[in-house]
């Protein structure tokens, strides 16, 4: 019993240490920014904020949770229906919080943990439409970053432009291709490799699994639908970049709206700090700049947006864990 006991006491502790060097980057990251940015002008910028369009941003966002739930509703394989509206709307909360807290897109195991535990269904193919969800994100944002890019001055250090994101893109839709077409010979692989022993068998069950869930990106009768919902996604996430540049008086501009959300996507695709903390707002700032914004607005810009970005998700999300521990009891 005390090995158990010993490998989860390490296991925490490896946590909470990834946790504080998280924290411990976002803080000199923060530092940086305040050192380089005059933090009266910031402090200004937030007290003049028009609140009516936070709220409007708000809700934006809001909509925004909607429409992933309904996109991820629509990467679920047939062979395991997805969870009703409000549950989906819940996990993709609850989850979004776990990853604020934890490293590692802890979440997003989260998400597919439950799926999988509430409803008795396969949480491997539930991760596996995780992973399908964040392809289409991936594919889309070096596709507008290849058409916004070039419309940009980039600084120097950069040494990037739009056609080699645009390259990129397209090897990454490439590969997409090149993965569905050999989804059928792969699962014949599998099939074969898995009758050599019984860990064998296992583990390529586990990978028949995560298949199944990119399956809806290989279904053409679901790719209409799968479209309508990533356009809703984004479409609300450039509408609430835009509200809250109406908020602090700045240009409603588009491309600004799109290239603050490409440069924000790339710099917190991987997890480095706790809710980004620090990395989030140092994108924007770099977004902004390229754009003319003065850096201390940049700055109250990026809070004002993280702020409502950590909030709506950690009330939903916080509400339906609460109710869960309430049934659970």
């Amino acid at each position: 019993m005390a090995e158990p006991s010993h490998t989860g006491i390490s296991i925490n502790r490896r946590r909470w240490l990834q946790i504080l060097i998280g924290f411990v980057i976002a803080v000199l990251i923060f530092y940086l920014l305040f050192s380089s940015i005059e933090w009266r002008a910031t402090v200004k910028a937030l007290k003049q904020a028009n609140p009516w369009w936070m709220l409007a941003a708000a809700g934006s966002i809001f909509i925004n949770g909607i429409a992933k739930s309904q996109r991820w509703r629509t990467l679920f394989p047939p062979t395991q229906p997805p969870p009703g509206r409000r549950e989906t709307f819940g996990i993709l909360m609850a989850g979004q919080v776990v990853n604020f807290i934890l490293p590692l897109r802890s979440g997003d195991i989260f998400r597919a943990y439950f799926v999988g535990r509430d409803r008795g269904a396969s949480t491997a193919s539930a991760f596996g439409t995780i992973g399908a969800e964040k392809l289409v994100d991936v594919i889309l944002v070096g596709v507008v970053a290849a058409i916004v890019l070039p419309m940009v001055v980039l600084p120097s250090w950069a040494n990037i432009d739009g056609s080699q994101v645009g390259i990129i893109s397209l090897a990454a839709i490439a590969g997409w291709l090149g993965l569905f077409l050999a989804l059928p010979a792969i699962r014949r692989l599998l099939t074969r490799w898995g009758q050599r022993s019984a860990f064998s068998a296992r583990l390529a069950d586990i990978i028949q699994r995560l298949l199944d869930g990119l399956t809806a990106l290989q279904e053409w009768r679901r790719l209409p639908v799968l479209l309508m919902w990533t356009v809703a996604v984004w479409g609300t996430a450039i509408t609430t970049n835009l509200l809250l540049f109406q908020a602090l008086a700045l240009p409603p501009s588009l491309l600004n709206a799109i290239l603050v959300l490409i440069f924000v996507y790339g710099g917190v695709s991987v997890p480095v700090t706790p809710g980004q903390l620090g990395v989030f707002e140092g994108m924007i700032v770099l977004a902004l700049s390229l754009v003319g914004v003065a850096p201390a607005v940049a700055l109250a810009y990026a809070l004002l947006l993280h702020g409502l970005v950590l909030l709506i998700p950690a009330l939903i999300g916080g509400l339906w864990l609460y109710n869960r521990s309430r049934v659970s009891d």
